[in-house]
């Protein structure tokens, strides 16, 4: 793959791979009526619809495919079988040392300790450091492999009563308070504290007091 196709979208990524395979068997698939079932959803709606193409490439390709075959349809990339066994590398597979891999997890702390304790093991693993749930999926990734490291990481983290006392996950935001009209004054008195000025003879921060009836305003200097 060349450096100017890494920098491609996946509209055009998908665009010219249905493109070179119409284009390649375009004498076995020229007058037959065929279906293009890819996992790419976005590009279905191009063939449905008037959709504006982004650059002339795309519409040439565009054009050429709807000469031999306007049915793109949408398949799940888990149910498309075939074409994610043809997408995988058999050479990487065979280049990875099985049993060197094996060896160092035998040698492995971690991993003997995950083995000997199960899932309170791989717990105790994560509160050594707390370090969260992509730093200790990448670290424990060094060391062992299994699957769903990371979906196992992260339940290590929502497990954790440590790191759900000190970390703040989600914030929380008091929402704007709606009075009636007051009707006599000194009902509703509204303080604000005003901070971060300038320091001047011994004060620091402003005191601002509103009447809600009157809508006076008041600031002491504190």
């Amino acid at each position: 793959m060349s450096q100017q196709w890494q920098k491609w979208s996946t509209t055009d990524h998908e665009l010219f791979t249905i493109h070179l395979a119409i284009k390649n068997f375009s004498p076995l698939v020229e007058g037959r009526h065929f279906a293009v079932y890819i996992d790419y959803k976005p590009l279905v709606a191009v063939f449905q619809c008037d959709t504006n193409l982004s650059s002339s490439h795309q519409c040439r390709q565009v054009k050429y495919i709807a000469r031999f075959s306007s049915d793109v349809q949408h398949i799940a990339g888990k149910d498309n079988v075939v074409a994610d066994s043809l997408s995988w590398n058999c050479a990487s597979l065979n280049s990875i040392h099985w049993a060197k891999i094996v060896l160092k997890q035998q040698n492995c702390i971690a991993a003997q300790i995950c083995a000997s304790h199960g899932c309170a093991g791989q717990y105790l693993c994560y509160n050594l450091a707390h370090l969260g749930v992509q730093v200790t999926a990448k670290l424990v990734s060094t060391e062992v492999v299994w699957m769903e490291v990371q979906k196992d990481c992260h339940a290590w983290a929502c497990m954790c009563l440590t790191c759900q006392h000190n970390k703040i996950s989600s914030h929380v935001f008091t929402p704007v308070a709606y009075f009636l009209m007051s009707s006599a004054r000194f009902l509703h008195t509204h303080l604000d504290n005003v901070w971060l000025l300038p320091y001047s003879v011994h004060q620091l921060y402003l005191l601002m007091i509103i009447d809600h009836f009157t809508m006076w305003p008041e600031v002491i200097g504190i």
